[in-house]
């Protein structure tokens, strides 16, 4: 996936499931130097990671030097389950590359991340200098997950009557 963009309130709704062969890196949804954007309109993204066997890396949304972002009123949902093989990484969602960005400029963010089978499996695993901003004007960030790794520190921002919850999901 690359880029998908609406204009208005038009929303972008993607549900993703990745293969299950034997092999690894069966991403729900894989968004690789790519934006998706909206104004007004909400995104939902829902990817279950794929594999089989002792596969690794499926994972439910991965975005690599990618931007989601809603430039007015919209809200970003995202919902990653990691795959049920038994090798790692099997993340819920993964978001990596510098200047990765998930931002909505007076919506709220939800992302919750499940970790999938096997060794190393983070329901929400961020890395590198990841930005999360709804600043000045936006709402509430929430992150939900029984498990979280964030290397490098990823920036996260909201307006001063919002709240960032960092939440289990159980």
């Amino acid at each position: 996936l690359h880029s998908i963009s609406t204009t208005g309130t038009g929303q972008i709704s993607i549900e993703g499931t990745g293969g299950f062969t034997n092999g690894s890196n069966n991403a729900g949804i894989d968004l690789v130097s790519g934006t998706m954007t909206t104004v007004d309109g909400d995104i939902h993204l829902t990817g279950t990671g794929g594999g089989s066997g002792a596969t690794s890396n499926q994972v439910g949304i991965e975005a690599t030097f990618s931007a989601i972002s809603c430039s007015g009123a919209g809200n970003i949902h995202l919902m990653g389950t990691g795959g049920a093989a038994t090798g790692f990484s099997n993340l819920g969602i993964y978001v990596k590359g510098n200047g990765t960005d998930i931002s909505s400029a007076s919506g709220i963010i939800s992302i919750t991340g499940i970790e999938g089978g096997g060794d190393s499996a983070y329901g929400l695993n961020w890395d590198d200098q990841i930005e999360n901003n709804t600043a000045p004007n936006g709402g509430n960030i929430y992150f939900k997950s029984n498990t979280f790794q964030f290397y490098n520190i990823p920036h996260v921002e909201t307006s001063a009557t919002a709240t960032i919850f960092i939440e289990p999901y159980t």
